[in-house]
């Protein structure tokens, strides 16, 4: 059995919640808030093992509504936001000021529209920065106080791209959630090098390279599933398993970056679920490659996470401790949840 959550409610409801990469002695994230007519904040989030507690050690005035946000891999104190003030929407790389409840705002995007989607820092490297919009990828060049397009590339005919993920070991691989299946990016060339047009039943919310498994990526979208894949075939994609257990649409899905075997998902039946995928290391032999992959249907269902009333927009590991995770639903409540002994002492055994 796991041990209950621990939970930290926000003034306002929210859709975003991501790690903080560049602090290296304790669990923290950032969180903030999505609310129309009032004034937002984003919070840091930060679990203290020593006493079993989650706090917020600061909190900053945000006025426009967030929907994304960016932690900078190498700097706490730096983040980008994705907002939307009074229909407007904006990409804004802002830093703390310390002692005071203020952001500065460093610097802003330019040619920003309402189809921004994601904005994505590169877990390793602090210079390079890629937007996810509707109808285009665009890789950015951070500097100190600026940044610059460094290159654009259109999603495709009728293609709607909904998320992305870096490859972390390699900087000029991304992946995209477009339509219902996937693009692999050449950002060198600002291309495609693979596609798969129908990874999914509808379309793909989320996606994610697994950092300790070369060539390993997960998928989740709207026909309630996830989906693991194996990117090393030359020419397809090979599916190597699908993971069966929410009720309404996946919203995000997140290998642990220690452990492969962990994977995390949530979803709008407002369950995290955590799936034990160890048994997806590979492809079965014969496994058809392609978008109708014929696979073995692999349901390891680890753990079931019930703390959320509302849809869980927000999911990410601790940078930290490998079995601690954070999450936030709609209604506002963040909660930190550790993953059970039992599953825990099988990976390390």
């Amino acid at each position: 059995m796991a041990e209950p959550g621990i939970t930290l409610g926000l003034k306002f409801q929210s859709r975003v919640l991501c790690p903080q990469v560049a602090q290296k002695d304790r669990s923290q994230w950032l969180v903030a808030t999505n609310c129309l007519r009032e004034e937002n904040e984003v919070r840091f989030v930060e679990y203290d093992p020593g006493t079993e507690s989650v706090r917020s050690p600061s909190a900053y005035v945000h006025r426009a509504e967030v929907w994304d946000l960016a932690a900078c891999p190498s700097r706490t104190d730096r983040f980008f936001t994705v907002n939307n003030d009074g229909g407007e929407y904006h990409v804004n790389l802002w830093s703390t000021v310390p002692g005071e409840q203020v952001l500065n705002s460093l610097s802003e995007l330019p040619d920003i529209d309402a189809s921004i989607r994601r904005v994505l820092w590169h877990p390793k490297d602090d210079g390079k920065v890629a937007t996810v919009e509707e109808g285009k990828l665009e890789t950015w060049s951070v500097a100190e106080d600026s940044v610059k397009s460094s290159g654009s590339a259109p999603a495709g005919e009728l293609q709607q791209l909904w998320s992305g993920s870096w490859c972390a070991e390699d900087t000029n691989t991304l992946c995209t959630a477009g339509g219902n299946g996937f693009q692999i990016w050449d950002l060198r060339a600002m291309q495609q090098t693979k596609e798969v047009d129908n990874a999914h039943e509808m379309p793909v919310r989320d996606v994610d390279f697994a950092g300790q498994q070369q060539g390993q990526l997960a998928t989740c979208g709207d026909d309630c599933a996830i989906r693991i894949w194996d990117l090393r075939q030359m020419k397809e994609p090979t599916q190597l398993s699908k993971l069966n257990g929410h009720s309404h649409w996946v919203w995000k899905c997140r290998f642990n970056p220690h452990h492969n075997q962990l994977l995390l998902s949530s979803s709008s039946d407002s369950l995290v679920l955590l799936w034990s995928t160890k048994s997806a290391g590979t492809a079965p032999e014969g496994s058809p490659k392609g978008t109708s992959p014929r696979c073995a249907v692999i349901d390891d269902k680890a753990h079931t996470y019930d703390d959320h009333e509302d849809s869980v927009y927000g999911l990410a590991w601790s940078c930290v401790e490998p079995f601690v995770f954070a999450s936030v639903s709609y209604d506002g409540r963040v909660v930190v949840n550790k993953v059970p002994s039992a599953v825990k002492y099988e990976i390390l055994i």
